[in-house]
C-alpha cells in the first residue's frame, strides 16, 4: 500500500585470487581474509592502498559472520577515521563503510579488525569509486 523512491548505488565486488592476499589493495577487487582469535589468532588485516588518481574512494568491509572494524592511516601516520567512527555501520548490512579523499601516489594503510571476538570466519575489504557519495547519495 505504499512506494518509496529514491538513488541507490550499485556496487559490484570482484574478489582478488586467495594467492593476491599479500599484494596491496586495488580500486574495484576485493580481498578475503580469516578473522579467527582460536585457530590461527588473525584478530586483524592490514593492506596498503596507493591511489593512481587524487579524489574520493570509498572503502568498505564486510563479513558474514564477524562484525568489521576499520582504521586507516595517511602515510604521515595518522588515523584518517574519526574516534567513533571506526564501526559507522554505515555499509551494506550495518558493515563499516568509510569515505576519504586519497592523493595519488601516497600509500594508505588500512587495517581491519573484529568488532567482537566471540566468532570466526571470512571478511573482506575493497576500495572502490562512484560518481555520488555512498553516505548522502550527492554529486
Amino acid at each position: 500500500s505504499k512506494s518509496w523512491s529514491g538513488k541507490a548505488i550499485l556496487n559490484v565486488r570482484a574478489e582478488e585470487p586467495f594467492r593476491e592476499y599479500e599484494s596491496p589493495l586495488t580500486v574495484g577487487l576485493a580481498k578475503k581474509f580469516w578473522l579467527s582469535t582460536d585457530d590461527y589468532d588473525q584478530t586483524h588485516f592490514t593492506t596498503t592502498f596507493t591511489p593512481e588518481t587524487t579524489g574520493r574512494y570509498n572503502i568498505e568491509t564486510y563479513s558474514a559472520d564477524e562484525d568489521t572494524v576499520m582504521e586507516i592511516y595517511h602515510p604521515d601516520g595518522y588515523s584518517m577515521v574519526a574516534s567513533g567512527e571506526s564501526d559507522g555501520d554505515r555499509g551494506v548490512d550495518d558493515e563499516e563503510l568509510q569515505v576519504k579523499t586519497f592523493e595519488v601516489g601516497k600509500t594508505y594503510t588500512i587495517q581491519v579488525y573484529m568488532e567482537d571476538f566471540d566468532n570466526d570466519g571470512y571478511a573482506w575489504v575493497h576500495v572502490w569509486r562512484s560518481p555520488w557519495n555512498p553516505l548522502t547519495l550527492a554529486n
